[in-house]
This record gives C-alpha cells, structure tokens and sequence, in this order.
C-alpha cells in the first residue's frame, strides 16, 4: 500500500501541475492574441486616418476645382464679349473715335476760360 499511496500522490502532484502549464502556456497564448489585435488596430486606425486626410484633400481639391471653372466661365464670357462686333464697334468709336459710314461727326467746342 506504500508504493501505491506513493504513486497516488505523484499522479496527484501531477494533476495539480498540469494545470499550472496549461495556464501559463494560455497567458502566453492570451498575451500574443492581444498584442497582434492591438498591432491590427493601430494599422487600421492609422489606414482610417490617412483615407480621412485623403479625403478632406479630395474636397478642397474638388472646391478648387468648382472655384476655377466659375472663373474660367467668367474669362471665357468676357473673351467671347470683347471678340464680338458690338464691344469692337463700341471700343472703335470711343477710344478711336471713329463714325459709322451713314452718320455726321458732331463736333462740340469746348468753353475755355481767358
């Protein structure tokens, strides 16, 4: 009966060991779970940050873009307006002052004062 009160106590020394490893094996296990869930969060947070900074790029990018097509217009409008017949005729007689062919100079004389 020695022998096997002996072996009984082994076997439970072993028992109560056997779960001692395993739980140190799972907080290892726990430990490396954590931190590879914490490296994966820190690249998609900072993946989130860069496509957000992106896309605030994008918006001003795009106002810009509205901004220099109305202006754009603008000169295009004004372009069209000095290349047509009306501000040439109008530019001809005011700076240049030029008459149309069927009308009289009308020449007005100035009041000086002696």
């Amino acid at each position: 009966m020695l022998a096997s009160e002996g072996l009984q106590r082994i076997r439970d020394r072993a028992r109560m060991e056997a779960p001692r490893r395993k739980m140190k094996r799972s907080r290892t296990t726990r430990v490396i779970v954590w931190l590879m869930v914490i490296y994966v969060a820190f690249l998609v947070g900072s993946q989130e940050w860069r496509l957000y900074q992106l896309r605030q790029e994008a918006h001003r990018t795009n106002q810009l873009v509205l901004i220099y097509d109305a202006r754009n217009q603008l000169l295009r409008s004004q372009i069209d307006y000095l290349m047509s017949d009306e501000y040439v005729e109008k530019a001809a007689r005011e700076q240049l002052g030029y008459i149309n062919g069927n009308e009289i100079p009308y020449i007005t004389k100035t009041k000086t004062n002696n």
